[in-house]
């Protein structure tokens, strides 16, 4: 791939009920590419007027147009769109690489799964239905309907902004609803391709929108009486404020949130394949995953032997501009990110942790002006100390110990979010144990891997409520109606 996209090159526009539209106050936002410092884009700053407008459009939508189109109609129109999703393969991948910071190496292959993702739900829409009830009262006919609630406001975070939209978009659009998608303005980039896509598609106007801004057109999906939804998928303090704001109107809520997942190793796992999961959640998008175990919680038998051979394989990240092919890890997203992350490592060392960096990032001139940190193991970590509880999202891992399978449960257990978690072990039986134990909305078993389009994804207690991906993500984007049929 060759870096020849210029995002500078317009300013990007609102989406609003199928035009392109400038901000009511005509103000502008500015994103900088983390690798750099250097401008990537200016975006259009919607305000709450605009996301007023992109909810009359949805409402409009959904009432004339979208919301009245048969099943077989939509999957047409939602092919269309991962066609065009499809076409603009390379500049979703250069957008998540200049915005986020994401690798292109990685980017590449990634953008793969976005057109995939809607073609999964233009597919699985076909076979949505309600039930017959064989009811105890012999003068009904008892029957379910899942009809669309309507419009649905979709807000996004930074970390992985373009497949994060696609897969609130897809199966809200694919169970009948419109949307109006409110990014991160920290990355915009990737979501206001997908703006242009839909257009491409000639998706019905108000089907989907598109308001870029802070945080005062997402207050205002969340506020408004019109939105019958909301998906949100960020931090948990902001999922707490949206959940008390949307409880005023009784609204329906997905909530994906924090995690500081465990990834458990006994003493009989294949050391090899734990250290590989453990490697890929540091560095994956340097760390900025919700679902990465963070905490790393070894038997003690073969603790020392899984921290050396973690080590080695951390000395060895090619740490870079996320527009080299060679990049494995670029860097975090904003310079108050990074010093966020910092300030975590330093609290770790004032509550007793060694803190190991394996990459000297010292000197490097070709790192001028970008947002870097060296993944970093905290080392004699204990399980009250803030950076074991508190989600760092950064290339942070903790190391903790154990001795007995009941006390590495405890220790999994031991935090207040519930998103993943991943068990290593040869004995069936302790993972199975484990898997049932373990209080988190995903656990893997011998891998790290922890999401597809076609499972569902999602967590317990702090972590969130709701599901995306899979049939349930469809589901939850419908409201289910009970018809009770009197025979006599």
């Amino acid at each position: 791939m060759t870096a020849h996209f210029d995002f500078t090159q317009k300013p990007w526009p609102l989406l609003i009920g199928g035009r392109e539209s400038a901000a009511e106050s005509g103000r502008m936002f500015e994103t900088l590419d983390p690798s750099t410092g250097n401008v990537l884009a200016r975006v259009a700053d919607g305000g709450a007027a605009d996301a007023d407008r992109a909810i009359a459009a949805a409402r409009e939508g959904f009432e004339t147009g979208w919301g009245t189109l048969t099943p077989k109609a939509r999957s047409r129109h939602l092919m269309r769109f991962a066609d065009a999703i499809r076409a603009r393969a390379e500049a979703f991948a250069w957008a998540e690489t200049l915005d986020v910071g994401r690798p292109i190496s990685i980017t590449s292959t990634e953008v793969e799964g976005l057109a995939d993702s809607v073609e999964y739900y233009a597919g699985i829409l076909l076979g949505l239905s309600g039930e017959t009830l064989n009811v105890s009262d012999p003068t009904l006919a008892d029957f379910t309907l899942r009809e669309p609630i309507g419009v649905c406001g979709l807000i996004t975070p930074w970390n992985y902004p373009a497949l994060l939209a696609v897969l609130k978009i897809a199966p809200a659009l694919a169970a009948g609803n419109t949307a109006v998608l409110k990014p991160s303005e920290v990355t915009p980039v990737s979501s206001a391709l997908l703006a242009e896509c839909a257009l491409e598609a000639d998706l019905p106007p108000g089907t989907l929108n598109v308001v870029h801004g802070g945080a005062e057109p997402g207050m205002r999906l969340v506020t408004h009486p019109d939105v019958g939804k909301i998906s949100f998928t960020g931090g948990t303090v902001t999922g707490q404020r949206i959940f008390e704001a949307a409880a005023k109107g009784m609204k329906r809520m997905t909530l994906e949130l924090g995690g500081k997942s465990p990834l458990l190793v006994m003493e009989d796992a294949d050391i090899g394949a734990a250290v590989e999961a453990a490697f890929t959640d540091n560095v994956r998008n340097s760390g900025q995953v919700c679902a990465a175990c963070t905490r790393l919680i070894v038997q003690r038998s073969v603790h020392d032997e899984f921290v050396a051979a973690l080590e080695e394989r951390l000395r060895g990240v090619r740490v870079g501009r996320a527009q080299d092919p060679e990049t494995q890890m670029g860097p975090v997203v904003s310079a108050a990110q990074r010093d966020r992350i910092a300030g975590c490592m330093a609290a770790a060392e004032r509550e007793g942790a060694e803190v190991r960096r394996y990459v000297d990032l010292d000197g490097r001139d070709d790192l001028e002006g970008g947002y870097f940190l060296s993944p970093a193991l905290l080392l004699n970590a204990r399980a009250g100390m803030s950076t074991t509880r508190e989600e760092i999202f950064g290339p942070v891992q903790s190391v903790l110990s154990f001795d007995t399978e009941a006390e590495g449960i405890a220790l999994a257990n031991d935090t207040e979010y519930g998103l993943a978690a991943a068990v290593f072990t040869r004995d069936s039986g302790k993972a199975m144990r484990a898997a049932r134990q373990i209080r988190a909305g995903t656990v893997c078993i011998n891998a790290g891997r922890k999401v597809s389009v076609d499972a569902p994804f999602g967590g317990f207690r702090m972590s969130g409520f709701g599901k995306e991906r899979g049939k349930d993500a469809l589901l939850d984007d419908t409201q289910l109606k009970n018809v009770r049929y009197a025979l006599d």
